[in-house]
């Protein structure tokens, strides 16, 4: 749904339900984006989903094992950092940590966890510290115990205090290969 304040002023702007099981959680914002989990039905596979809050703007990213978002626990939290996000997912009995920036050809797994039925051994979400995604688990070696972890993530660059936005035109958004910067002025040096 989507409401602006007055009354009488709420839309639906999707319903994909397929029964009145379907569940909605962990909803984080990140960047231009709402990613959140999504259920259409008690039996259908738990899914990624984004949206930028307009009518066309859902998009399905994945989906992962679960029937269920009953059974989405603390450690399948999705978290947000520089424009992307970071979560847990399990396929077959792949356990493994997720980037998403919003695309589906932009959400990928980034490191397997392990590769046993063991999603229940996964103690804690993504912990952000940092560039760093912290985490306890039984990774990838379930002779060794519960261990904690850490994933190193680029560290956030940001160009607001360096540039002026009023002359900086910057496209395409979002990029894939080139981006273009042009500027009223000669740009010098970019980092």
């Amino acid at each position: 749904l989507k409401i602006n304040g007055l009354s009488n002023q709420t839309e639906v702007l999707l319903n994909n339900a397929l029964d009145n099981f379907s569940t909605y959680g962990n909803f984080v914002p990140e960047g231009e984006y709402l990613y959140y989990l999504y259920n259409a039905s008690s039996s259908t596979p738990l899914e990624l989903w984004r949206t930028d809050g307009s009518a066309n703007g859902f998009i399905k990213l994945d989906e992962y094992n679960s029937a269920s978002l009953s059974f989405v626990k603390k450690s399948n939290n999705l978290i947000g950092y520089g424009g992307k996000i970071y979560y847990f997912g399990k396929k077959g009995k792949i356990l493994g940590l997720y980037e998403s920036n919003g695309f589906v050809n932009g959400t990928k797994q980034l490191e397997q966890i392990s590769d046993y039925d063991a999603f229940r051994q996964l103690t804690t979400g993504p912990i952000l510290l940092g560039n760093l995604l912290l985490f306890s688990s039984e990774f990838k070696d379930n002779s060794i115990g519960q261990e904690l972890y850490a994933f190193k993530l680029p560290i956030k660059t940001s160009v607001f205090n360096t540039l002026d936005f009023e002359t900086l035109n910057i496209r395409p958004n979002p990029v894939l290969e080139n981006l273009q910067l042009n500027n009223s002025k000669l740009i010098q040096k970019i980092d």
